[in-house]
């Protein structure tokens, strides 16, 4: 995508962190029957682009363990895991989260366009809240009384619908290859930042290099960090953060205002 590979790193330490909320919903480990191989449907590099962000990613499928891994282009960090299974024009990705529960959220994969990836943690924390409040009681395995561990059977029949409405509420990703006369759309002459959601690490990638202050908020307005580069990329550490909604400003170039990037950091 041509961003320049000057870059700094932001090692400050964290103040005041928010207590960190996880979904309470998971689902019992079930037999992974047709995996897919996402490889094969997106290629091994795809660069996915939005209003808001630029995703660079590399794909690779294990035909041993059935999985699909998403690493960020260029640092191998690892933005998900997971088995892939289809149903009715949807894929599900099928993330282990301990030996014997799941998380699954579900992806919308077309000819130019790709949503929902990478937003395990949204989905489950939306399907818990729907299922506290009753929502498909017959799915539940397991409710702790105060709330705080739910364990559900998964049934896609049943959650179609619910997941079908939570893609709609992401970004549409359209395939780099299918931007008109190859060129980048004018939305990102703006900062770019990746992976978005995020769990180790952002990227906030500019047009160009110079001297600006970037700082992270909290969603109440409190400022986690603050720094000034003059590096066209600066590398943000999340992997401490609770996961949750955070505001991404940089600011200091005299010709441009201030820039606000919505920033989720899941768990």
């Amino acid at each position: 995508m041509g961003f320049s590979r000057a870059s700094a790193f932001l090692g400050l330490a964290l103040l005041g962190l928010l207590s960190c909320e996880s979904p309470s919903a998971t689902f019992n480990a079930f037999p992974i029957q047709q995996p897919q191989n996402l490889e094969k449907k997106l290629g091994s590099r795809v660069c996915l682009i939005s209003a808001q962000d630029t995703l660079n990613l590399q794909v690779q499928y294990d035909p041993v363990s059935k999985r699909n891994t998403f690493t960020q282009s260029g640092t191998q960090d690892t933005l998900l895991s997971a088995w892939a299974l289809h149903h009715k024009q949807l894929y599900y990705l099928v993330e282990p989260h301990t030996n014997t529960t799941y998380w699954v959220h579900a992806v919308r994969i077309r000819s130019n366009e790709v949503q929902g990836l990478a937003t395990g943690w949204q989905q489950m924390m939306d399907l818990s809240k729907v299922v506290k409040r009753g929502t498909f009681p017959e799915l539940v395995q397991y409710q702790s009384s105060t709330n705080d561990s739910i364990q559900l059977r998964f049934n896609v029949r049943q959650l179609r619908e619910f997941y079908s409405a939570e893609i709609d509420s992401f970004p549409v990703y359209r395939f780099a290859s299918t931007v008109a006369g190859g060129s980048l759309p004018p939305t990102l002459a703006a900062p770019a930042l990746y992976p978005n959601p995020a769990q180790q690490y952002a990227t906030l990638s500019f047009a160009a290099a110079g001297k600006r202050t970037v700082q992270l908020f909290t969603t109440s307005g409190q400022c986690l960090y603050r720094t000034e580069t003059d590096a066209a990329t600066l590398t943000l550490p999340v992997a401490q953060l609770p996961a949750g909604q955070y505001t991404v400003r940089a600011s200091g170039l005299a010709d441009q205002k201030p820039t606000n990037l919505q920033l989720l950091i899941s768990r």
